[in-house]
């Protein structure tokens, strides 16, 4: 069977005549090698041609074409040429001269007017009427005026016969009148071509611009179908915005029961791919940045930190405190200057430690910690650290490593490491370049910092999550 977007459109009516005269007469060319297993689908199908490596409807209006797809010329030849036409025929002899024109009573003397003047001498004989040009109509040849006889009109050219023009000759008595006869129609010379063939089919490939509205094509190659809305139909109601990508209305408060209710994060935004877009528990869609993880550990499942948040910010160390999802198991926390990326690295990054035993409360605080400098102490006054940090929490049953959390970035300072909502940046539209915030999610828009948002929820008290622009949406300032 076709592909739908091979299928005969409807309205064909005696079309298949014309393919069945094109294959009786050699058809079209055939396909290219990468094309041929297709072709060979329609192959001996009245009424399909091979197209773009497919079988194409032939057609000879839009009209015969599915909404959205044109009916195209695919193939063109040149026509056989015309016969030799005969040559026309010999014009008529010209006409008696008439009278002259009231001369006076005495042949070539002025006077009064009397009776009719005797005929006025005979003009010079007529020239021979010219031939006509190959190819198109030719004028016949103007008749001789009057005397002793005209002389013949030439033979007329080939084409269409034209009246014969009128000769004037004057006698020594009047003005003489002479009409020759036109030549009658010849045939043309060799045309220089005759009628060229043209094939013309329906293309695949569907035009976005000639679907009605609520409508658009189900891709580069198919038909136009119903839609809930698209760059051109907005979404019925006000309450929803279009999402153009999927060609679905959503509401735009974000409100879902699933992931499948949300817009989804581009995956065309480079940098950005690091978000994604879920339903939270709360009903609404949220944007999640994805944190980073220790995989050399290869701990048997992901332990949930219920505190520090992402992108928290302490003036100084003492305020760190770190909770996690209750579990029978000792646990390890340790607070890293930078990302290990083999365990190797591990302890060498490692500036704080702590432990709590099995049954114990899932809280540490950095007083119940360690701290490192030549080998471990217990912690006392906080040093004055700054800067960025990770904080990773491990259950462990005896040697197994029962679970671990994502590494969990905090700032340490007098300032915040990461840039804030309206702070400027340089990257494109859309990018993290100098807008990344493990607090939340920020892209660069217009040189200025923005918080991406999926629900009214993702933003500030009073602020609004607005429309998608490229994919994205972005809180009100």
């Amino acid at each position: 069977m076709l592909p739908s977007y091979f299928r005969r459109p409807s309205g064909r009516g005696a079309l298949a005549l014309a393919a069945a005269a094109l294959a009786a007469a050699g058809g079209l060319a055939g396909c290219p090698d990468s094309g041929r297993q297709r072709c060979d689908r329609c192959d001996g199908m009245d009424g399909y041609v091979c197209y773009l490596d497919g079988c194409a409807a032939i057609c000879e209006t839009d009209a015969d074409c599915d909404v959205g797809n044109h009916c195209v010329v695919v193939d063109e030849e040149p026509g056989t040429a015309g016969a030799t036409g005969e040559a026309g025929a010999a014009g008529e002899a010209g006409a008696a001269g008439a009278g002259g024109d009231g001369g006076a009573a005495a042949a070539g003397g002025g006077g009064e007017a009397g009776a009719s003047g005797g005929a006025g001498a005979g003009g010079e004989a007529g020239t021979a009427g010219g031939g006509g040009e190959a190819g198109t109509a030719g004028a016949a040849g103007d008749a001789g005026s009057t005397g002793a006889g005209g002389a013949s009109g030439g033979p007329g050219a080939a084409g269409t016969a034209r009246a014969a023009a009128s000769t004037r000759a004057t006698g020594a008595g009047g003005v003489t009148r002479a009409a020759g006869a036109a030549g009658q129609d010849g045939g043309g010379q060799a045309g220089d071509s005759g009628a060229r063939r043209v094939t013309k089919a329906c293309d695949p490939r569907c035009d976005e611009s000639a679907c009605p509205a609520h409508e658009s094509c189900t891709g580069d190659f198919g038909t136009c179908v119903y839609v809930q809305c698209n760059e051109r139909t907005p979404c019925d109601a006000a309450s929803d915005f279009c999402d153009v990508r999927q060609k679905t209305c959503r509401p735009l408060d974000g409100a879902c029961r699933s992931d499948a209710d949300c817009l989804p994060w581009p995956s065309d935004l480079g940098a950005t791919s690091s978000l994604r877009v879920a339903c939270g528990e709360d009903g609404f869609c949220h944007v999640v940045t994805s944190n980073a993880s220790l995989d050399f550990l290869r701990a048997e499942s992901v332990l949930r930190l219920l505190a520090p948040a992402p992108g928290a910010h302490f003036e100084t160390a003492d305020e760190l405190a770190l909770r996690w999802e209750p579990a029978d198991f000792h646990a390890i926390a340790f607070l890293l200057d930078a990302i290990p990326e083999t365990p190797a690295d591990f302890e060498a990054h490692a500036v704080w430690g702590a432990s709590r035993p099995r049954g114990g409360q899932q809280f540490l605080s950095w007083q119940d910690g360690y701290v490192r400098g030549e080998g471990w102490v217990k912690a006392g006054a906080a040093p004055a650290l700054s800067g960025r940090f990770f904080v990773v929490v491990e259950l462990v049953d005896g040697d197994r490593l029962r679970a671990a959390s994502e590494l969990i970035p905090v700032s340490i300072g007098a300032q915040a490491a990461w840039p804030d909502v309206a702070a400027p940046c340089t990257g494109q539209n859309f990018d993290l370049a100098g807008c990344a915030n493990p607090a939340r999610a920020q892209v660069c828009f217009l040189r200025q910092c923005r918080a991406a948002c999926a629900s009214h929820r993702d933003c500030g008290a009073g602020l609004l999550c607005g429309p998608p622009s490229q994919g994205v949406r972005l809180c009100g300032l």
